[in-house]
């Protein structure tokens, strides 16, 4: 809709787009390694990662409220055991990655944003709620 709303902002999120992690499974899968890891590109601010937006998308409103939201998560990783251990390096910035989804969007490839499948807590209710899970 043109609008964004940001409740806090100062929550850190790790963000790597979907690409790099194939990237990193592929080299998994090939290798020997077995463990849990952090993966990032980068740890940024969700205020941070607005004004990004809205450089990139300058029609884009950009809403900042103090309102709490139901999601206070916040938290950066490490990528120190990964950077060790894999020879892959991220390499898709969020620029790029928002570029890559608006000509998505332009191609009509995404056909309904609001579609349940694209929000977690709508998905797994209606998995619930037909009792597929």
């Amino acid at each position: 809709d043109k609008h964004l709303t940001v409740f806090g902002g100062k929550q850190w999120r790790p963000l790597l787009a979907v690409t790099d992690v194939g990237h990193y499974l592929v080299e998994a899968v090939n290798s020997d390694r077995s463990g849990i890891y952090n993966l990032k590109f980068e740890n940024v601010t969700i205020a941070d990662l607005a004004k990004r937006f809205k450089r990139i998308i300058p029609h884009l409103t950009v809403e900042f409220t103090n309102v709490q939201f139901e999601d206070s998560r916040n938290y950066r990783v490490s990528s120190r055991k990964a950077e060790r251990d894999f020879a892959f390096r991220p390499r898709i910035t969020v620029e790029e990655e928002v570029q890559r989804l608006i000509t998505l969007f332009k191609e009509g490839r995404v056909q309904n944003v609001n579609d349940n499948s694209y929000y977690n807590t709508n998905y797994v209710k209606a998995l619930l709620l037909n009792h597929e899970i």
